[in-house]
């Protein structure tokens, strides 16, 4: 017998390439039919061994409790208003001058402080408790929004004439609009002879609007008697605190 003789070394790593490329052709045909790519397989059924791209976002839940920030407190409005005064608003009208018996300035004797240089005006009376003549007296205050109430204090002067501040009462109104006389929505009076020299509470006050205003009157009754002859309304400082 021949004797066998070995495959020839230089055969074996040719057909091994042979076999990888047989394989390769394989795996070809399989990804032209399935559409995938055969390393992709999975793990599970209805499970893909890959990481899906279409996951959205998880959203956060909202922390129970969690409130929108407020706004911060309203500090506060305190502002004097008045003759001689630097803050606040101060208007006279139907001023006309005669001597003791007209308009006429005092330079001391209202508040003295607070942008206040102490002076106040004295108005004189109509003559009649009930009617007006016409000359009146306005303080006003620009609040602009977010205040709801406010309390007012009216400085009766004291200048050593008791003529000066005599109104029995002195008779107020608080306006809506300081444009519009008509527009008074409470009113108040001050017994001057009895608080002269003070600051008289006369109460609180709703807000309807940006601006306060209060408007003193003239009517008043100067005759009669020797403490009323002459007599005058005093125009001093008021002082308003709003919240």
């Amino acid at each position: 017998m021949r004797p066998e003789h070995p495959e020839h070394p230089s055969r074996v790593p040719l057909r091994a390439a042979l076999a990888v490329l047989v394989l390769g052709a394989v795996a070809a045909v399989v990804f032209a039919v399935t559409g995938r790519d055969t390393a992709n397989t999975t793990t599970d059924e209805g499970a893909p061994s890959t990481a899906p791209t279409d996951v959205q976002r998880p959203q956060l839940p909202a922390l129970r409790g969690a409130v929108a920030p407020t706004p911060p407190p309203n500090t506060g409005y305190s502002v004097w208003a008045g003759p001689g005064c630097g803050t606040g608003r101060y208007e006279e009208a139907g001023r006309f001058e005669n001597g003791d018996a007209a308009w006429y300035t005092v330079k001391s004797g209202g508040h003295q402080d607070d942008a206040c240089d102490g002076s106040f005006s004295a108005m004189p009376m109509s003559g009649s408790a009930n009617d007006d003549r016409g000359s009146t007296a306005t303080w006003s205050w620009e609040l602009g929004r977010g205040y709801e109430t406010c309390a007012l204090a009216v400085y009766v002067p004291d200048s050593g004439n008791d003529l000066d501040a005599a109104g029995d009462p002195s008779v107020y109104e608080v306006l809506s609009d300081a444009s519009d006389p008509h527009s008074g929505y409470a009113a108040f009076g001050v017994r001057q002879p009895a608080h002269r020299g003070t600051l008289v509470k006369v109460g609180n006050y709703r807000v309807k609007g940006t601006d306060f205003t209060v408007r003193l009157r003239d009517r008043g009754q100067d005759w009669g008697t020797p403490t009323r002859i002459g007599a005058h309304h005093a125009a001093a400082q008021m002082h308003l605190t709003c919240t």
